[in-house]
């Protein structure tokens, strides 16, 4: 059951950061109070916090049946364009916001210029590191050269954060029994020795890395690791390799508990329970926010991002919330990501809309 309250409308200098105290008020623009339930088969999830509304998307344009071959896995910020990879061509394009191709790069044919899977992009300055789990290697991109430097991987794993030219930054994913602590591990992905291991407390879990499944988010300080099922974000600082802190969300969604269910055939997998997926994608800025694409809305036809602050710089670590419509055939945002003041919302039948954010 889903119910909403509606709190007054508060104008001050306290959002100045935001609206500006001299501008006059967007009567669309409030502070909103949710009050969410989710009831599942065997527990239960109650909301009850307040969100700040102080922005909103205007579309731009959109391409529909762009995603039918790219895939749009781009984890650092970009300006006035967007790296996806081509799995038709098998190589990785550049766009500019009108959605026309501005240029490429690699070749078709399984070895070091193909992008068979291309997972995550990073950018350090003229060059673009990307992660290509179907071949498990690493391909570092000189776009100044336009050269491609393949290096194998001894191991797989799943998204890394790029700390270094080559170190990257993996969560460590063996552990099945009770632990306290999440553990991350610092690789040298050109020698595959792990040169450090970050252990952040947590509350006792099995099966943690099932429970804290996510993904990592980087700009030029800063790499962000966020859960799907867990309220909470882990962050890192990328020049002096170290854990810096943790986010509560401010729904505080609890960890849940992950067990293995039988399905047919005797096949047994590790689910969560609940199995809901509250967090779907995240961004982070190079202002240093994160914005979070999140499920848990009042409105069944809308998703909202949440922004919070990775600095204490900022003050407070929730800053104000967008909302992200669902088109209007139904499709849902699946993957956010900003291109200079712009929003680039991915939707789950291959559209993607270009959004002006408004203030």
């Amino acid at each position: 059951m889903r119910s909403k309250l509606i709190g007054p409308v508060i104008y001050s200098c306290l959002f100045g950061f935001f609206l500006g105290c001299e501008q006059k008020p967007n009567e669309d623009l409030i502070l909103e109070n949710e009050e969410i339930k989710l009831k599942y088969k065997n527990s239960e999830l109650e909301y009850s916090f307040s969100r700040l509304f102080v922005q909103k998307l205007v579309e731009v344009n959109r391409k529909n049946d762009f995603s039918s071959v790219h895939n749009f896995q781009q984890n650092a910020p970009f300006d006035r364009y967007f790296w996806v990879a081509n799995s038709k061509t098998q190589t990785l394009e550049q766009y500019d916001l009108n959605f026309e191709l501005q240029s490429s790069i690699g070749s078709k044919g399984f070895g070091p210029s193909e992008f068979s899977q291309a997972h995550v992009f990073y950018t350090d300055k003229n060059k673009i590191l990307v992660h290509d789990f179907q071949q498990t290697a690493i391909k570092e991109v000189n776009l100044l050269q336009n050269d491609i430097s393949h290096f194998k991987l001894k191991t797989y794993f799943y998204s890394p954060a790029f700390f270094s030219n080559s170190q990257v930054l993996i969560k460590y994913s063996d552990n099945e029994d009770f632990t306290g602590a999440l553990e991350f591990e610092l690789v040298d992905f050109k020698e595959g020795d792990v040169t450090n291991t970050i252990k952040i407390p947590i509350e006792r879990t099995q099966y943690v890395s099932k429970v804290y499944e996510g993904d990592f988010r980087l700009n030029d300080s800063f790499g962000v690791y966020f859960n799907y099922c867990v309220g909470r974000v882990f962050v890192f600082d990328r020049k002096e390799k170290k854990f810096l802190r943790a986010i509560t969300t401010i729904d505080k969604t609890p960890p849940p508990r992950a067990e293995y269910k039988s399905f047919g055939g005797g096949m047994k997998v590790l689910v969560n329970v609940p199995s809901y997926q509250m967090f779907i994608d995240g961004f982070l800025d190079q202002n240093d926010y994160f914005w979070l694409l999140n499920d848990i809305s009042n409105e069944k036809d809308t998703k909202v991002i949440d922004v919070y602050s990775v600095t204490e710089s900022h003050g407070n670590e929730y800053q104000f919330s967008i909302k992200v419509p669902n088109l209007t055939d139904g499709q849902e945002a699946v993957k956010i990501f900003k291109v200079g003041k712009n929003l680039l919302v991915f939707y789950e039948d291959l559209t993607i809309v270009n959004y002006e954010i408004l203030e």
